[in-house]
């Protein structure tokens, strides 16, 4: 059995930025994600998660959410939520993602414990964090 052996370790490793932004320069449109849903593929390439999760990342910036911070993620594994893990990778946010199933006191349990500075979830999730009246604002 041929042992790989370490190589020098880098001081800081960023996934978003050495994996996916330098296979995006090397392997632009090599598949990064294959999604299937409902029988239908869908093909996510290396440029398009690098791109998306870009603006991501500035949106959040935006919303004043900062490196170090944590954010509740409740979405279906869909490309948006790669996106937004990218995107979170990226910037130095921690992200707790949390099931769908989950009642409303689940998720203001979940987003207090861990002092998330946002929420982002679809529609239904959204209705249940804003229906609790002990999560800070803005969600």
């Amino acid at each position: 059995m041929t042992r790989l052996q370490p190589g020098p370790k880098p001081t800081l490793f960023n996934f978003a930025r050495e994996v996916i932004d330098r296979w995006s320069q090397e392997r632009a449109e090599s598949s990064a994600l294959v999604l299937v849903t409902q029988g239908k593929r869908r093909d996510v390439s290396y440029r398009e998660l690098s791109e998306r999760s870009v603006h991501v990342a500035a949106a959040l910036y935006a919303l004043g959410v900062r490196q170090g911070d944590t954010i509740v993620i409740s979405a279906a594994r869909c490309r948006d939520f790669y996106e937004i893990l990218c995107a979170a990778i990226r910037s130095g946010i921690l992200v707790c993602p949390v099931a769908g199933a989950l009642s409303a006191s689940d998720l203001e349990y979940r987003i207090q414990k861990v002092g998330a500075k946002a929420f982002i979830g679809d529609l239904p999730q959204i209705h249940k964090v804003l229906s609790v009246d002990s999560v800070p604002s803005p969600y």
